[in-house]
């Protein structure tokens, strides 16, 4: 079995599924580790909105789940973002664009996030794309990035 230093080496779904199973780390501590990386390289842009209270509160919720060992799915506790063109309950879709005070809160998911939660996953925030998804580059200039993580001098290339 492969051990995962307190997850700092979780890759991928089953990296995460593997880590929890084994009670190395816990979803928050993950989350964690994710809100902390999400500082660190705010420089990047690569989210319009995250609500840090709300990632918490479903990592909680995960870490009961795994706690009795009844996780919902593989994806139990797996963080998950959400391009800016696709509906999440309690954020704002722009499809890119300037956000304004006035534009509706969604109160209900998409099909593809509502699936995610059932499978226990966690919304971890609205992705920064391009206006519409129209410029292959990948660059919005409303929210300057996302960048590319290797060369902050170029851009991270396409909108998907």
């Amino acid at each position: 079995t492969r051990s995962y230093n307190n997850g700092s080496d979780v890759v991928g779904v089953m990296d995460y599924y593997q880590a929890y199973s084994s009670k190395s780390v816990t979803p928050t501590q993950m989350m964690n580790r994710f809100l902390e990386n999400m500082e660190k390289f705010k420089w990047m842009n690569m989210f319009v909105s995250c609500d840090r209270d709300d990632i918490l509160s479903q990592s909680e919720a995960s870490d009961q789940r795994w706690k009795i060992n009844k996780p919902l799915s593989v994806f139990d506790g797996v963080p998950i973002s959400v391009k800016d063109m696709i509906k999440v309950k309690g954020y704002k879709l722009s499809y890119g664009l300037i956000l304004r005070e006035s534009d509706p809160i969604d109160t209900v998911d998409d099909i593809m996030v509502h699936r995610f939660r059932e499978a226990g996953a966690i919304i971890v925030g609205k992705t920064t794309m391009t206006e519409y998804g129209r410029c292959p580059l990948g660059y919005n200039s409303n929210y300057k990035g996302p960048f590319n993580p290797y060369d902050e001098r170029c851009y991270s290339g396409g909108s998907s």
